[in-house]
This record gives structure tokens, sequence and C-alpha cells, in this order.
């Protein structure tokens, strides 16, 4: 095979990256959507099928229920979890190879595997213990089978992605558009009534199994997605206006971050040569434009609509498939090599510079989206202990999200221990880190104006504050 060295390249990197990761703790959403639903199956022995209202966050449980039955079959640690994300790793690696391979040259498929597989949030993704490795996995390999004409693997495939989480449903839906257009586009079929139905059948088993677990969830709970008690409802609070805007700004932000801000700096420049020839859209970019405008399409209005989903992970889908259109514009634009491979290495300078941006403490930053989070896992070891040497409990500190779950969710140990969630007004400590998003300025503010700077810990781009308050404020 003529890439056999870059997808065993890929496949080492990944098994490193794995054991490199391995005592990585569960860290921001991973610690309710991994450790919380997989210890209720684990503890619950797979008695139940829904979780209780506390965790439930609406998505088919199957991430947690799999890392459950890890966890029962080779013993409950981090290491068994982060091992158990290595087959969609090397899934993701796999699906990524054969879907570059099918739209561009063989000379560029090394380089362009690499950029999309190192791209910041997806590779920050990949040291966790993250259901969106999962979806991506599922995604790309959904989209190998639809561009291949393989219906049976496409349809166990969408089951897997349908099941993922609700993000995964929407995809599915995006990708039977996909599927309509394509055949109708490429494969020559008519546009008719028979021909899209014909077209859902590989979309049945996933469309059936998702409508039967959210009626199912909706008989037993009375809510689909969230509910008002949920601590995740605000983020599902519909916008005004002037929040649609908001959104609109955070939503250009959040495709700009980490390094993204080159791909379109690239793209602008190659764009105006490609005017300039007047250079007609090949089918192969037309096909990539037009599977990232219907994934955009389906995806962006519910993150727009809502105050609190535009989460960096949940953009992986089309910001994977934008950049993967980006670059076969930039090397069907330029002719000359220098200037593609001028093009693919400043992105690549600018992805790994992204792994370091961070931003100041009242700008909410996307700590899972790149690698810049990594000191938090030893610092907040230290953190721990040198609170305990001082005799202060943890019950007695006020912090937020996601430093105020129960010890066990973080580390799988049998602690209990958890910071309490803050009371500005009533707790004599005060745990603040960057990575903690849920402090307004003004309590930022107040706490630096006002209180004693009890402790603080730092290391690279990330901090802990323990603040005591004032006697004056007391």
């Amino acid at each position: 095979m003529k890439h056999s060295v870059t997808l065993l390249l890929v496949g080492m990197g990944y098994i490193a990256l794995t054991a490199w990761a391995s005592d990585f703790e569960f860290f921001w959403d991973t610690v309710q959507l991994g450790a919380k639903h997989g210890t209720w199956y684990y503890e619950q022995q797979f008695r139940y099928l829904l979780l209780p209202p506390e965790i439930d966050s609406g998505h088919p449980p199957v991430f947690g229920m799999y890392l459950a039955a890890c966890w029962l079959l080779f013993g409950k640690s981090l290491a068994v979890s982060h091992w158990a994300m290595l087959p969609f790793l090397l899934g993701l690696g796999w699906q990524t190879y054969r879907l570059v391979r099918f739209f561009l040259p063989d000379d560029w498929v090394a380089p362009v595997m690499l950029l999309l597989l190192i791209e910041p949030t997806l590779l920050a993704q990949c040291v966790l213990i993250s259901p969106d490795v999962v979806l991506m996995c599922f995604l790309v390999w959904s989209l190998n089978a639809l561009l291949r004409r393989s219906d049976v693997t496409k349809s166990f495939v969408l089951i897997g992605l349908a099941l993922i989480s609700m993000r995964g449903m929407m995809c599915v839906l995006a990708l039977y558009l996909v599927d309509v257009w394509y055949t109708t586009y490429h494969v020559g079929k008519r546009l008719t009534i028979r021909h899209t139905l014909q077209t859902m059948v590989a979309y049945l088993p996933s469309g059936i199994l998702a409508s039967a677990f959210l009626a199912y969830h909706y008989a037993e709970t009375g809510w689909v997605g969230y509910h008002a008690d949920s601590p995740w409802a605000p983020s599902f609070d519909k916008v005004d206006a002037r929040g649609l805007l908001r959104n609109i700004a955070v939503l250009g932000w959040r495709l700009l971050d980490f390094g993204k801000v080159a791909v379109f700096v690239v793209v602008g420049i190659a764009w105006l040569g490609w005017r300039r020839r007047a250079n007609p859209i090949d089918d192969r970019l037309r096909t990539l434009l037009v599977l990232t405008g219907i994934l955009v399409a389906l995806l962006t209005p519910s993150l727009l609509v809502h105050a609190g989903l535009l989460g960096h992970r949940y953009l992986l889908p089309y910001t994977y498939m934008g950049l993967l259109s980006a670059l076969y514009f930039v090397l069907h634009t330029y002719q000359r090599s220098w200037k593609r491979w001028l093009a693919l290495g400043a992105i690549l300078v600018a992805f790994v510079s992204g792994h370091r941006w961070v931003y100041p403490d009242k700008i909410s930053q996307g700590w899972d989206a790149s690698l810049a989070h990594l000191p938090y896992y030893q610092l907040r070891d230290v953190v721990n202990e040198e609170l305990a040497a001082m005799g202060i409990p943890r019950a007695s500190v006020g912090s937020a999200f996601p430093l105020v779950a129960e010890q066990r969710y973080y580390d799988l140990s049998s602690s209990t221990d958890a910071y309490a969630r803050k009371d500005l007004y009533h707790q004599e400590y005060i745990l603040y880190s960057n990575i903690v998003n849920d402090f307004t300025d003004d309590e930022i503010d107040r706490l630096q104006d006002l209180w004693v700077v009890e402790q603080e810990w730092q290391q690279a781009g990330v901090k802990f504050v323990l603040y005591r308050r004032d006697a004056a404020e007391i």
C-alpha cells in the first residue's frame, strides 16, 4: 500500500497519545458524559436503561454504557477508560485517510491527513475520554460509505452515529440530504419522490432506533433534550435579536480560534488568485462544499438560537469538513508546489501555536478545545494536596464547574470529597481558576479587590487562586 508508512505513523501516534494521556482525569463535559454516566451504569450493573434526572443529559446513554462495560471487563480505571477510546481514534485515522484519498491526489494525502488530525479542537478531544471522538469516527466513516455507495456499511455505521448523541442524530439527517444530492448529481439518479424514499432505506434503522429512544425517554421523563431543573437548562434558553447577533459573532470567533484564523487567511489569498484566473470549480470541490454547506445549514440554527451551545466541540463536524474543503481549494488553486507547501506550512504553524492561546480572565475560553489545558491535571492534584496540608476541607471552599464534582468523577477513585458551589457572600474561601468560565466579571473584580490571596498556583497558562474573605468583608 502506497501510504502504509503514513498509516503506520498515524496508528503509532494514536497509541502513543493514548499511553501518554492514560492517567489524565476526566475533564470538563467528560465528567458528566463519561464518568458520571459510566459510574451510574457500573454501580447499577445495567439494571436501568435511563439515567437519573440529575445526570440525564437527554442523549442516548450509549457512551456511558460503553465505558461501564469496559470497566466491568478490564477494571475501573483512568487507563482503561483512555484505552477504550483507542479503537475510535484508530478508526478516525483510517477513515480520514480514506476520505482524503477519495478527494486528493496521492502526493498530498499525508500532509492533508496530518492537518485534519492535528486541528487543535479535534486533537484536544483525542486526549480526553470524549464521546465527540466517537461521533467524528462514525461521521467520517458514514461519509466514506456514502461516497463509495456502500449501503450496508452506511446503514450499520449510521446507527452508531445516531446513538452517540442528539448531534449525531442531526448529522444523520444532514447525511441523508447529502446522499440525495450526491446520488442525483453524481450517480445520475433523478430527483423524484421515489428516489428520496429509496435513499431513505439505509437511514431507517438509525432513524427508528433514535426515534424509539426519544419516544421512550419522553414517555418516562416527560422531556427531550433538557428539563427546567437540569444544570444545563440555561444553555437552552432562547435568545432575542441581540443575543442572536452576539451568537453569530461568537460563532465567527470559534471558527477563527486556536490558530484556525490562518485557514481563512490562506484561503482568502488563494481565492484572490483563483478569481484572477477564473478557474472553474471542479466536481470534487463542489462535493466538498455541498457536504460542508449541508452540515452547516443543519447544525448551525440550533446553536445560534440558544444561549449556551456554541462550544468548540459542537462545531467539529463542519470545521472538519470545512478544513478539508479549504485544503482542497488551496491545493487546487496553487499550481506551484512551493506555494502549496508554504500554505500548508503556515496552517501547520498556526495550529501548533493555537495550543498556546490563553485569553485574559474575563474572556471565556474553550479549555477542552486545545492542549493549553494540559497543565491542569498536575496542578489540580497539587492544589488538592496543599489544601489538605493547610487543613482546609474542600467542602468549605467555593468554586464552580468543572471543579465541583466529587473526586471520584475525576479520577474514578472512591473519594467523595468535593468543592462547594461558590457563594461569595457566605463562604470563607473561594477557589478560582481560569479554566472555570462560570465566574462573572463582577465576581472576579470582587475577589481581586476585596478578598485576600491565600495561595496561588500557576503552570504555563493555567492558574488556580485560593481567595480568603477579608475580615472587613465578614
